[in-house]
């Protein structure tokens, strides 16, 4: 089942993406849309120990999206996580303005 969404704010955002405890942590794909004529945001999709109350945590991608831009994550072996022990999150930041993403995952 795929998941949309929207970030529009701005500042930082940070939204859970999967996980929660329930085994097996597995997105097969994630692809983020900066949809702003022109603010960049800084876009990063990392693991967090929810165990040890997310420190530390885990980068698997931290990136400056230019504006009218794509970023496509589809390796499975990079995103796939021990579920029981990870929320895979995603925080933005946008300097400037509002942020306009939109997210695909499935």
């Amino acid at each position: 089942m795929a998941t949309y969404r929207n970030i529009t704010t701005d500042d930082s955002t940070v939204t859970t993406i999967s996980g929660g405890g329930t085994g097996k942590g597995s997105v097969k794909f994630i692809k983020i849309t900066n949809k702003s004529n022109s603010l960049s945001t800084l876009v990063t999709i990392y693991l967090r120990d929810f165990k040890t109350n997310g420190n530390p945590t885990y980068d698997i991608v931290k990136t400056l999206m230019p504006p009218q831009t794509n970023l496509v994550l589809d390796d499975q072996l990079m995103l796939v996580y021990d579920g029981k022990q990870f929320d895979m999150r995603l925080a933005t930041t946008t300097s400037g303005g509002n942020a306009d993403l939109s997210i695909i995952i499935k």
